[in-house]
């Protein structure tokens, strides 16, 4: 499992506190937005800034697209504030990048929300 070491004597439940650890959301959820920082800096790549996932979507589609078991665990396991957080900065990221990122004005905008989601996720 991406993530998760496996143990045969942990439920899914178990994996996924484990997974989400005691600030209450995975450290590792950063990984939906981590590529844009990278691409800020670079003209050339704002073609390629789409819009991000909910915590969910990035959860179920992304970080464990084929254990949905997990997913579902791990959403579950996650403080519900922490994912209202996340998911209110992903919208307000999604509305700055709108049918693409053409400035950078509109890139550094964006890169400042994604900021802020660090702050969400590592406090």
């Amino acid at each position: 499992m991406k993530g998760i070491e496996r143990s045969a004597e942990q439920t899914p439940e178990q994996q996924a506190r484990i997974f989400v650890g005691g600030r209450g959301i995975p450290g590792d959820s950063f990984n939906a937005v981590a590529a844009i920082k990278l691409m800020i800096d670079e003209p050339e790549l704002f073609s390629q800034i789409t819009p991000v996932h909910t915590y969910e979507e990035y959860m179920r589609l992304d970080k464990f697209d084929h254990k949905p078991v997990i997913a579902e665990a791990v959403i579950a396991a996650t403080n519900p504030e922490l994912i209202a957080r996340f998911n209110n900065v992903v919208q307000r990221i999604n509305q700055r990048i709108g049918n693409g990122v053409t400035t950078q004005e509109q890139a550094n905008a964006v890169g400042a929300l994604v900021d802020e989601l660090r702050t969400v996720i590592y406090g």
